[in-house]
């Protein structure tokens, strides 16, 4: 239609279109749990990298590891024309990247200091990790979602964002204050497995 609707009407149809639709809402569940998840530990890498005894330098190359990771993931999934079982794929990166996560942060904790080229490889496969997370999810909503619905329901997924961002960094820097930066990563690991639990159960409904 090319009448114009009040916000409250657009939000409405949004809900609409999440309710009527099981695969929807579970997508924009493991959206929020994944988001929520990241966002924990994504502001400590460079407390993490430091109580891990590596350098500034060593913190750029490890983000960049992320960054290289997340592309290939993309090349990877981009690569097939139909994803089956997405939410496997979910699940399997949000467990891969938990126990990525989790291992950087209890080697922070227990005053481990692994080899820079093992903190390189682990960060790598966070980002390919991550990719496997949140890919299928968008091409998720792509295939199950009304085009006239998209802008709806994507806005309601950049507001589990939104929520995500408000409010899991704070929550992990306060657990950075007082047990240190590898207590974040490990709360952020159960996050994900959490993730991984739920994909797994939205692949059975």
């Amino acid at each position: 239609s090319d009448q114009p609707r009040g916000l409250m009407a657009e939000l409405r149809g949004g809900w609409e279109e999440v309710h009527r639709k099981p695969v929807v809402r579970n997508v924009l569940l493991l959206l929020t749990l994944g988001y929520f998840a990241m966002f924990f530990y994504d502001t400590l890498f460079a407390p993490l990298m430091r109580d891990l005894g590596q350098s500034a330098t060593a913190l750029g190359l490890a983000i960049g590891a992320v960054g290289a990771g997340g592309v290939i993931g993309a090349v990877v999934l981009g690569r097939r024309t139909s994803l089956s079982h997405p939410f496997v794929w979910i699940a399997g990166g949000a467990a891969l990247s938990a126990g990525m996560v989790a291992m950087l942060g209890l080697s922070a904790l227990l005053g481990i200091f692994p080899d820079f080229g093992l903190i390189f490889v682990l960060f790598g496969v966070v980002g390919f990790a991550t990719s496997c997370t949140f890919i299928p999810t968008r091409s998720l909503l792509q295939i199950h979602v009304a085009p006239d619905r998209m802008g709806r329901v994507t806005a309601l997924s950049e507001a589990a964002n939104a929520l995500a961002i408000l409010t899991a960094p704070f929550l992990g820097a306060t657990l950075a204050t007082h047990w240190g930066p590898g207590a974040a990563f490990v709360a952020g690991a159960g996050v994900l497995l959490i993730t991984s639990a739920a994909a797994l159960a939205a692949a059975r409904v």
